[in-house]
């Protein structure tokens, strides 16, 4: 049996597909069939089963999205020589109250206020 390692995730994506009955077990199998004669068994261990029109397109949707919750993403490795001037970069001040934040107006900009018009007329009427 293959196994998906995110199974709650699966149950939201079959259930979206629509099957036509959906049955769910005292031993933790739910059973999800399909109008075009499919069956996904789906166990509480991870497992999973396609019983029936195994030609089927929603199949192949279904394992092309277990494929994807099964993807790991690996990290990257350490890269060990990095450019000097990063070096450099760790000396620049970065505490944070360094820092002058206004929400919409740098202090870089040759403006000190913005004034908003009261007289605003809509392009239409």
């Amino acid at each position: 049996m293959a196994k998906c390692n995110q199974m709650e995730l699966l149950k939201v994506y079959i259930a979206k597909l629509i099957p036509s009955s959906k049955e769910e077990k005292p031993n933790g199998q739910t059973k999800y069939t399909f109008s075009d004669k499919l069956v996904i068994n789906l166990y509480e261990t991870g497992s999973y089963v396609f019983q029936g029109n195994i030609k089927s397109l929603l199949k192949n949707r279904v394992e092309v999205h277990i494929e994807s919750l099964n993807f790991k993403v690996k990290p990257h490795k350490k890269i060990s020589n990095f450019p000097s001037f990063a070096n450099s970069y760790k000396t620049l001040k970065t505490s944070p109250s360094s820092y002058k934040f206004s929400p919409f107006i740098s202090s870089s900009l040759p403006f000190s206020k913005i004034e908003i018009s009261n007289n605003f007329s809509p392009c239409f009427s």
